[in-house]
């Protein structure tokens, strides 16, 4: 019977492991096709590298709030530091209004990740044009 039962553990300790493995990469993959959506949408209308063109989103008058809101999210998780002057621009101290400005709390996460914050899905999903210079 104890031999069963650490039989059943093993099993059911490894089974664990893989679907934490399998949502880390999976989530990863999603976060990173999130990024790479964001990135073209700025480069619609901007075209260059990654950063600068979502901090045009950002910083643009004619994009909606969801799209800044997008850009502020993936600036953070591209984690690149020549974003830290375009984001710290945007805190405002009050309560998030998605509807009328960037969400303050995103914007706190991607300053962290900015300034070098751990995000280690990213070493899934982050490379070509979207790898930290």
């Amino acid at each position: 019977m104890t031999s069963f039962l650490r039989t059943r553990w093993k099993t059911i300790a490894v089974a664990a492991v893989i679907g934490l493995c399998v949502f880390y990469l999976g989530s990863s993959y999603v976060i990173g096709r999130q990024v790479r959506d964001a990135v073209a949408f700025a480069r619609s209308s901007q075209p260059g590298d990654p950063i600068t063109a979502l901090m045009s989103v950002v910083n643009s008058p004619d994009v909606s709030m969801i799209e800044k809101n997008n850009a502020v999210w993936a600036l953070g998780q591209l984690g690149d530091a020549r974003a830290l002057d375009t984001l710290e621009a945007l805190i405002t101290g009050e309560e998030c209004d998605h509807t009328v400005r960037v969400c303050q709390h995103e914007l706190e996460k991607a300053i962290q990740l900015c300034r070098g914050g751990r995000n280690i899905g990213a070493r899934v999903w982050r490379r070509g044009d979207l790898r930290s210079g």
